[in-house]
């Protein structure tokens, strides 16, 4: 599995980490696109940080059918 995204929690906040050459492949207009949604996400997931067991808090992969997944850390799921 390649992640294309992950959630961090470092510092005491949720940091965004984006799998770069996976996206621009993926998405050539990448550089804009995932800024608000990731900074909403940003937000939520810092609710919920505690919570968590584990880094990442979350994360999205894509699978080797192709298809993409999303996962929560244990704790939030």
């Amino acid at each position: 599995m390649i992640f294309l995204f992950r959630f961090d929690v470092e510092n005491g906040g949720i940091s965004f980490i984006l799998n770069k050459g996976i996206a621009r492949d993926m998405y050539p207009d990448m550089e804009e696109m995932p800024r608000q949604p990731a900074d909403s996400t940003c937000k939520v997931l810092e609710h919920y940080k505690i919570y968590s067991k584990s880094n990442p808090i979350m994360q999205g992969q894509i699978l080797d059918t192709g298809e993409f997944e999303a996962n929560l850390s244990p704790g939030l799921g």
